[in-house]
């Protein structure tokens, strides 16, 4: 907005402030008749929610405003596989974004690199529970994209952590 007043001021310095109005009233509707021409896009991707993630397993029940809250899923990615899948992650990263998650990012195990971890965060438990709810159909084919590099003899394994509160000495 600045440079858009700093421009605009320029011009009217040169031009006058009615032949200013003028030229940006101009503009305007040559822009908006320039879009109007522009197509959106279909919107082919089902946005209704596939409810295809099974609740969390808690060992008793969690506060909703319990938070921060860590998940993990832990793959197996063969070396050979790990372009594709990382290629697939980065896709997926934007979709756990989408749905809530404020940190986000995927790590290998020094000992063990094709054991791949995936974690992001949620703010709360309530929040990860409505990302739950709201994970899309379209979201849910992202996922497959991804899980179809995974190997091993079960579905990636996924942990929730919940952060602990602490206490500063002198408390």
């Amino acid at each position: 907005m600045a440079g858009g007043s700093l421009g605009w001021g320029l011009v009217a310095q040169q031009l006058g402030v009615p032949t200013t109005l003028i030229v940006a009233g101009v503009g305007l509707a040559l822009a908006a008749f320039g879009l109007h021409l522009v197509k959106l896009p279909a919107g082919e991707d089902d946005l209704m929610p596939s409810r295809h993630w099974p609740e969390p397993l808690t060992a008793e029940p969690v506060d909703n405003d319990r938070g921060p809250v860590l998940i993990q899923v832990e793959y197996r990615i063969e070396k050979k596989d790990r372009p594709g899948f990382l290629d697939a992650m980065r896709h997926l990263a934007g979709e756990r974004r989408r749905d809530g998650a404020f940190n986000w990012g995927i790590t290998e195990d020094a000992a063990d690199p094709e054991r791949i971890i995936e974690w992001f965060m949620m703010e709360s438990w309530a929040e990860h529970m409505r990302q739950h709810k709201r994970v899309s159909k379209a979201d849910a084919d992202l996922q497959k994209a991804v899980l179809a590099f995974h190997r091993g003899p079960a579905e990636p394994r996924v942990s929730h952590h919940l952060a602990l509160q602490t206490k500063r000495a002198g408390q």
